[in-house]
C-alpha cells in the first residue's frame, strides 16, 4: 500500500490525488521483467550510489559557513551575528545537522518540511522542528485554500505554520517539489533489481560453485555422485583445511569472468547515471570518469567547476529559503570559500596580491586565517627585520655632552 491510501485520499475530495503524491514524494519504479520495486527514502538509499551522492551534498551544504549581511550606512554590506535561530533552528538541533537534514529532504523527496514552534515579535520563524517528509503533504481545500496535512496532528497547518522548501518544481496548484529519484525512478529501479540479480547469481543462483570430476570413469552413477558430492561437503563445512581426493577425483573452483557478467556492467553504469542525476561528479561516488576529456589544471579549478555548475544552484536556493529567516535588508550568503580551500602557499600569495591591488585591508587576511591583528610592537620589530616594508627610522643620535 502506498504512502497515502486510496481511502484516506477520498476523505477530502479537494485534496491532493494520493497517486500524484506518491510519484512525486516516494516514487516506484519497475525492475526486469516488470516487478515493481520500491525507490523511496529508504530504497533509493540501498542504491550505494544514490546514498554516496546524497550524503555528498547534504555534507557539503551543511559544512558551508554561513553569513548574514546587511546594507551600512555608506551602502556597503557589513556582517552581522546570525540570528538565534540561524544558530539553533529547533530546541535538539543545531544548524549543522538540521542544514544536513533539510538538504536530505530536498533530495530524496524534493520537499522539506518543518512545523513553526515560536516566532519573534517581528513575525519570523525562531523555531522550526523538521518533520519527516513522508508524514506531511500539501492540500488544496474545498474553499481553494493552501494548508497542510501533517501526520499524527489533527488539524490543518496554515502556511505560516509549515516551513517549506522545494525543489525541481513542476507547475501545477499545489507547491511541491519533485526529487531526482522520483523523475527517475524507472532506471533506479533497474539498478537495484541488478544489484539484486548480482546478489542472488553468486550467492545461490542457478549455476554451480564447484565441479568434482573423475579423469577416468566416462559417466557416475547417480549413487556414486552422491557419495562423493556428500562426503566432499563434510570435509569443507567450516572447515579451512585442504581436501585430499583420493583415486582419480578432480576438483575445479568455477569462476565467472567479470566481462561476461551483465549485471557488472549495468552496475558501473548506474554508478554513472545515478551521479548524472544527482548533478555530481561521478569519480566522487565511486564511478568512473570514461569519455571524458576534461581535465584540471589543479584541485580548486575542479573545485571551482563543482560549485559553478552543479552545486551553486543548490547554494542559492537555500539562500533564498533561509532569507525568510532574517529581517528586512538582511540577507544569507554560504561562505562558497570553504569548498575552495587552497594550499598555505596559494593563499599567501592571493593575500599579497590582494593587500597589493586594495582588495584587503591590512588585517583582513590575518582575519582569515584565524589569527588575531598585529599589535604595534609585532609591526614594529618585523618592520626593524625588514620583514614588513620600510624599517623604522634609526634612532636620533644624542645632542648630549
Amino acid at each position: 500500500m502506498g504512502l497515502f491510501s486510496g481511502a484516506r485520499a477520498q476523505q477530502r475530495s479537494a485534496d491532493v490525488p494520493a497517486s500524484m503524491l506518491e510519484a512525486l514524494a516516494a516514487g516506484r519504479g519497475r525492475g526486469a521483467g516488470g516487478s515493481p520495486v520500491p525507490v523511496g527514502w529508504s530504497g533509493s538509499q540501498a542504491i550505494p550510489a544514490a546514498l554516496d551522492a546524497v550524503r555528498l551534498r547534504h555534507d557539503l551544504l551543511a559544512t558551508l559557513p554561513v553569513q548574514v549581511f546587511r546594507r551600512g550606512k555608506n551602502g556597503h554590506p557589513e556582517q552581522i551575528e546570525p540570528p538565534a535561530v540561524l544558530q539553533k533552528p529547533a530546541a535538539r538541533w543545531e544548524l549543522i545537522p538540521w542544514l544536513a537534514a533539510t538538504q536530505k529532504s530536498l533530495d530524496l523527496r524534493g520537499n522539506g518540511y518543518g512545523i513553526v514552534v515560536d516566532r519573534d515579535a517581528r513575525g519570523r520563524a525562531t523555531q522550526i522542528e523538521l518533520q519527516h517528509p513522508d508524514t506531511v503533504r500539501p492540500v488544496i481545500t474545498k474553499a481553494g485554500e493552501l494548508m497542510y496535512r501533517v501526520a499524527g496532528h489533527g488539524k490543518l497547518f496554515e502556511p505560516r505554520e509549515i516551513w517549506h522548501e522545494t525543489c525541481n518544481e513542476e507547475p501545477g496548484e499545489v507547491p511541491i517539489g519533485l526529487s531526482p529519484i522520483a523523475a527517475c525512478a524507472r532506471s533506479l529501479g533497474i539498478n537495484i533489481a541488478a544489484e539484486q540479480f548480482g546478489a542472488d547469481f553468486f550467492r545461490d543462483g542457478a549455476h554451480p560453485t564447484a565441479l568434482i570430476s573423475n579423469t577416468k570413469a566416462s559417466t557416475i552413477d547417480q549413487t556414486t555422485a552422491a557419495v562423493v558430492k556428500a562426503r566432499f561437503m563434510a570435509a569443507v563445512n567450516g572447515s579451512r583445511e585442504p581436501v585430499v581426493l583420493g583415486g582419480d577425483w578432480k576438483f575445479d573452483q568455477l569462476s565467472v569472468a567479470p566481462n561476461e557478467s551483465q549485471f557488472l556492467e549495468t552496475m558501473r553504469f548506474g554508478v554513472n547515471q545515478t551521479a548524472r542525476i544527482f548533478n555530481v561528479p561521478a569519480e566522487l561516488i565511486g564511478g568512473g570518469a570514461d569519455g571524458s576529456s576534461l581535465t584540471y589544471a589543479n584541485r580548486v579549478d575542479r573545485a571551482l567547476d563543482f560549485l559553478t555548475y552543479r552545486f551553486g544552484p543548490t547554494i542559492v536556493r537555500r539562500e533564498n529559503a533561509l532569507n525568510r529567516l532574517v529581517g528586512p535588508g538582511e540577507w544569507v550568503k554560504f561562505n562558497r570559500g570553504a569548498l575552495l580551500a587552497t594550499d598555505m602557499l596559494t593563499r599567501l600569495k592571493a593575500y599579497e596580491i590582494g593587500l597589493r591591488n586594495g582588495v584587503y585591508a591590512f588585517d583582513e587576511p590575518r582575519e582569515l586565517e584565524e589569527k588575531p591583528p598585529l599589535t604595534p610592537a609585532e609591526i614594529t620589530a618585523l618592520k626593524d627585520a625588514g620583514l614588513l616594508g620600510k624599517s623604522s627610522p634609526a634612532p636620533t643620535p644624542s645632542t648630549e655632552n
